[in-house]
């Protein structure tokens, strides 16, 4: 039997469904861009190619390493000057980008494979399961297992 939704979980579930396939996308063209990047690069100041240096270092390394100092390090700078520069030309922090890029991942492997709990922690480089669903849950306000449960039709009555 199929499972019978109130409008309201339709609606949530609709929601969800667009917001995953926004972040596919996104997703999607962040590996074309990376994988194709530009012959001739636009002139750029100091600032921009500290930027553009986080975004090449940040879609090579967010799978092992969500430390902003790690990326200032990547370019000689201090921690704090790099944040403010990530911060001034994009309007995000460089810990916002880190942990939207692992939260981006985490949601692409718990909707798009069927790998266990565990193996996506152990991927995204968490030390233990549990410290990958705090930290998940943190972000996202819900457990993975819950998250994958609701992706799947799985939801509670």
């Amino acid at each position: 039997a199929l499972p019978i939704y109130s409008s309201r979980q339709k609606q949530h579930l609709i929601s969800e469904l667009i917001k995953s396939w926004g972040q596919v996308i996104c997703y999607e063209l962040l590996n074309i861009y990376f994988s194709n990047e530009p012959q001739t690069p636009l002139p750029q100041d100091k600032k921009d190619k500290i930027f553009q240096n986080f975004m090449i270092t940040l879609y090579r390394y967010y799978r092992q390493e969500r430390d902003v100092t790690f990326y200032a390090d990547k370019q000689c700078l201090s921690a704090r000057y790099f944040s403010s520069v990530i911060k001034e030309k994009s309007g995000s922090s460089a810990l916002q980008w880190i942990i939207q890029n692992v939260i981006t991942e985490a949601k692409y492997l718990l909707d798009n494979t069927d790998l266990s709990i565990k193996e996506i922690a152990t991927k995204l480089n968490f030390p233990t399961q549990s410290f990958f669903g705090k930290y998940f849950k943190q972000y996202v306000g819900i457990s993975p297992k819950e998250y994958r449960n609701k992706k799947t039709g799985l939801l509670p009555s």
